[in-house]
């Protein structure tokens, strides 16, 4: 029997108008297509340290800041799970006053995929869009370790906050 995995509470930026619409419908469409799973487009600012629930949800209210608008680096692969995939972003200024990010991305698919078929994939996916405002910060509950469908797929949404535009 596997160890139950530990829960923490992860900060999301998520994309606005048609930038959302897109990466959500071309997230939907790589899980279709190479059985993973079906997420939120988001961008992880960070786990705060272990803490409640309502720890978290007061961080969560307390945070002040501008809804950041970053440019895009390109779409890009990688060897782990959680980064199959994924549309990379330029830090700025905007970004740093939410947290540090040390490589700001929105994942597009997470899945065991040949190196070949990943850099296939980036290769042919093409952004109707050079920058992406992230108009909202979410507080989601998740497993400490999500390397699996059925742990991205237990992610639990607890609560958001629109960012000043």
């Amino acid at each position: 029997m596997q160890p139950m995995a530990m829960e923490q509470y992860v900060f999301w930026l998520t994309p606005a108008g048609e930038a959302r619409q897109f990466l959500s419908d071309k997230i939907a469409e790589l899980a279709a297509a190479y059985d993973g799973p079906v997420f939120p487009p988001h961008l992880t600012l960070a786990a705060p340290p272990p803490c409640s629930g309502d720890a978290a949800r007061s961080h969560l209210a307390g945070m002040k800041a501008r809804a950041p608008r970053l440019r895009v680096d390109g779409v890009h692969t990688s060897a782990p799970f959680f980064k199959t995939l994924f549309v990379r972003f330029q830090p700025n200024e905007e970004l740093k006053e939410l947290a540090r990010v040390a490589n700001p991305h929105v994942s597009l698919l997470y899945a065991d995929l040949a190196p070949r078929t990943k850099a296939k994939l980036a290769a042919a996916i093409r952004l109707p869009f050079t920058e992406v405002c992230f108009d909202r910060v979410m507080l989601v509950r998740c497993p400490d370790i999500s390397e699996t469908r059925a742990a991205v797929e237990s992610w639990k949404l607890i609560e958001e906050k629109q960012l000043i535009e």
